[in-house]
Parts: C-alpha cells; structure tokens; sequence
C-alpha cells in the first residue's frame, strides 16, 4: 500500500511495513501490526528477528559489546583459514575466498566452494552475485551492452538532478551531489540529502566516509586518540611491489602503478588494472576521476572546450576578484586572496575570509594549510625546531638512500638523486627515477629544471644563446 513491494508471506508484509514506512503507517494507522521489534542498545537498528540483531551487533558493535556485554552473542561464526577475516554467514566466507584467495585455494583446496558464479560476457570478470555482474556491466560496458543488448540490466539506478550522473547505489550518488553539487544544494530546498556524515571527536572535520574519518584521525590526532583509548582505528594498507608506495586506499594504489610502473606491470602482468579512466579530448591527460577531468579541461582548455563545447562542465568555479584566478575549491580562492591580495582585500574588503590561518612560531610565515607549515618549518627551522621542539613535525619524509639529505618533496628527492649521485645510481639502481630531464642540444649536459637548462646554455653556448633570443 505504500510501494510497490510484494510477497506470499503477511508476516513479511508486516515487517517490511515495521521497516520501511514506520513512520506513514503510525500517522495513518491502516492495518495493526502486532510485531515483535528488537532494538540495538548501541544505534536505532530495529529488527523482527532476534538473530539478525545479534548478527547487526557483531558486525557493527563487536568491540564495544566485548567490553560491555550487553549483548549475548550466540551465533555461528565462519573463520576464513587464510585470513582473519570472519562472518556470521557461510556463503558470505565462500565469497570471500572466492574474491580475495581463489589462487591459494586452488593450490591448497582448503575449502570446498560451492557457490555460483557469474561471468561477464565482455571481459573476464566474474562475481558471486547476479546483482554485483550487472552493476559491473552497467559501470564497465555500459554502452557496448546498449549496442549489443546481451544482458538484461534489472538493478535500480539513481539519476542527478543537476547533471546527467548516473550511480547503481543510492549511497554514491548522495556522495555525487554532496561531493559536486554541494553549493548548488544549499539553495534548494526541496533536495534533502539524507547522506550519513562522520565527525572527527577533535576538530571540525567532516567527510561522508568513515575510512576517511579514520585516515583523518590516525594523521592528525594519533597521539592525543591513543591516550584517550578510544576505539582502535583499524587502517588497511596496500603497499605497492615495485616501489615503496604504500596507501591505505586500495584504488589509489592501482592508480599508481597505473602511472608510475605501467610499462612494468603489462610486462610481469602481476596486478589487474580494470579501473574506468577519463581521457581529456585535448590532450594526453588521464585520470581516475571525472571531476579531476573537468578541473583539467577548465584550467588548461577553458577557451578551446568554449569555441569546440566537446565536454560539458558541471563544476562550480570560484573566481578572483582580484586577478584571472580560478579555482573548483572556495578554500583555494580564500587561500589564493591571502597569498596574492591581503593588502588591497584588506581595504576593499571584496572577499570574506573564513579560513583558518597557519603561523609559524619562528618568522613571519602564515599557510592556509597545517601540512604547509609543517614542511616549512622543517625545510627553514629544522634544527632549531629539533632544539626547542615547539612544533610537531608529522609529515612524510623523504630520506636519500645515499646520502643523509631528506626532503618533504618526492620530486626534490629524486632530482637530488638525479643531481648528486647519478653515476653511482646508475650502477646501484637503488630508486627508480620518474623525472622529467632537459638535455642540452649542443652538448650531453642534462638538468632537473628547464631554468638550469638555459643557465647552462647562456653560460657554456652563449653565442647559441643569443641567436635563439
């Protein structure tokens, strides 16, 4: 009566009711549903079952009920005999397997897996779930199967109101909206966003994914987390196996060697690159994510994609009032505005400036950004910082592997390498070096930087110098 569900069972009928339109049902009163909740002592999850409440209880609370033992748990569990991983649900342990072990247990055949499996019929993907092999063809193949028609699509899909987004869970496209359109959204009001957030318990962080919360903790407030004792933050890490990459997103991980060792890995062909890339149409610039596309196109061929119009831009810019600036970030704008006009802002008072600023308690120095004033503090203050220790240094660093010099900067490190120890690189190969180099046309001087370059040929080659000017 309230959507289009269906079933032969009445007692399913009622506790999809009791679920999903509580609240209509209690307002309209139409039918009496004599249902017997259970209720989490931990959230508001609410169930007509009682295993399926001690189920939500082990897979959300099970830290905290360990503690507190409010909950009495007495379900079946299912080890994974490669792993620690454990579930409340055979068949979701043979999927796991199946997913993350497949190689090992066809060596070992520890575990007898009989689970059905799905295969797409454009590439060799497989999955354990009918629903999971349509949203990988909806996502992947998405216009070759409109072409081709081979396999019904079935699952639910989720439209943008402001762009022509398309996502196969609700979840990701709230993400969209509130990702993209987050401006946009502030002035309607008849979009409600009913996005799940998560705070950060020490400042005023927000973000829409709980691994980001985590990763935001164990970067900025590691040691103050762990004298309180709060709840262990559980981070994965994927380390990279040509380098010494290592990041706690599994994604960013396949972008890397994407860039950084692509050559490599099509020839050894030890990780399985099936990440959708966007291709910019007036260049060779790719990327993982679509909005980094259009940021691309509206920094580098704003004119060009005006005139030819190939890529629509669905981007919200912010620009200065000041100068041709322009950014997708109004924090960006604000930082740009106190970098590059505080004097004539300051007078004019065009900008509002909400952001907080970054001192340095050695000089003058003020970032938009902690991590900025870190690394400058380490590059400008770094022995006096080690002698007073007034500010917390938590930032990367990158230790030569021949020398003592380190670096905040990746790139700085290698054209140190690249500068200092070339000879005895090239014999020890010790790094892997993805520099950009400049090499000299009249002779076999190389450099880092176009600008040393040029230094080079004004000083070596002056004749051919003056008469390139």
């Amino acid at each position: 009566m309230y959507c289009d569900y269906a079933t032969t069972y009445k007692q399913s009928l009622q506790k999809h009711i009791c679920r999903r339109h509580k609240q209509e049902y209690e307002l309209e009163n139409k039918i009496a549903i004599n249902l017997k909740t259970y209720s989490c002592v931990y959230c508001d999850f609410t169930t007509g079952q009682n295993l399926r409440l001690q189920r939500h209880v082990y897979k959300k609370h099970k830290k905290q009920n360990d503690l507190e033992k409010k909950v009495a748990i007495n379900i079946k569990t299912f080890d994974c005999v490669y792993c620690e991983f454990k579930t409340v649900e055979n068949q979701r342990l043979q999927s796991h397997i199946y997913n993350k072990h497949k190689e090992q247990n066809e060596l070992e055949n520890k575990v007898k897996l009989s689970i059905k499996t799905y295969s797409c019929v454009y590439c060799d993907f497989t999955a354990v779930d009918n629903q999971k092999l349509q949203k990988h063809i909806y996502m992947k193949h998405r216009e070759q199967n409109e072409l081709e028609n081979k396999v019904e699509i079935t699952i639910k899909t989720y439209s943008c109101l402001y762009c022509d987004f398309t996502a196969v869970e609700n979840h990701k496209l709230l993400k969209h909206i509130h990702n993209i359109h987050k401006e946009q959204l502030e002035f309607d009001d008849e979009v409600a966003i009913n996005l799940k957030k998560f705070s950060c318990l020490y400042c005023d962080f927000v973000t829409v994914q709980n691994q980001n919360l985590q990763i935001h903790i164990h970067s900025k407030h590691k040691e103050q987390h762990e004298l309180e004792n709060k709840e262990a933050i559980n981070l994965k890490t994927y380390f990279c196996m040509y380098c010494d990459h290592k990041t706690t997103y599994k994604q960013a991980l396949l972008k890397h060697i994407s860039y950084k060792h692509k050559e490599q890995n099509e020839s050894e062909n030890k990780v399985a690159l099936n990440f959708k890339t966007y291709s910019c149409v007036y260049c060779d610039f790719t990327t993982g994510q679509h909005q980094r596309l259009q940021i691309h196109i509206n920094g580098k061929h704003k004119e060009q994609n005006e005139l030819e119009n190939k890529v629509a831009l669905t981007i919200q810019t912010y620009s200065c009032v000041y100068c041709d600036f322009t950014t997708v970030k109004d924090q960006r704008l604000q930082g740009h505005v106190i970098r590059k006009h505080k004097e004539q802002n300051d007078l004019e008072n065009k900008v509002e400036l909400n952001i907080k600023m970054y001192s340095c308690v050695y000089c003058n120095f003020t970032a938009v950004e902690n991590q900025k004033l870190q690394k400058h503090i380490y590059i400008k203050h770094r022995e006096q910082n080690e002698a007073e220790n007034k500010v917390e240094i938590n930032i990367k660093t990158h230790p030569c592997v021949y020398c003592d010099f380190s670096t905040v900067e990746n790139n700085k490190l290698q054209s140190h390498i690249f500068t200092k120890h070339r000879e005895q690189h090239k014999l020890e190969n010790k790094v892997e070096l993805n520099i950009k180099t400049y090499s000299c046309v009249y002779c076999d001087f190389t450099a880092v930087e176009n600008r040393k370059l040029q230094r080079h040929i004004y000083i070596k080659h002056k004749e051919h110098y003056e008469f390139q000017k």
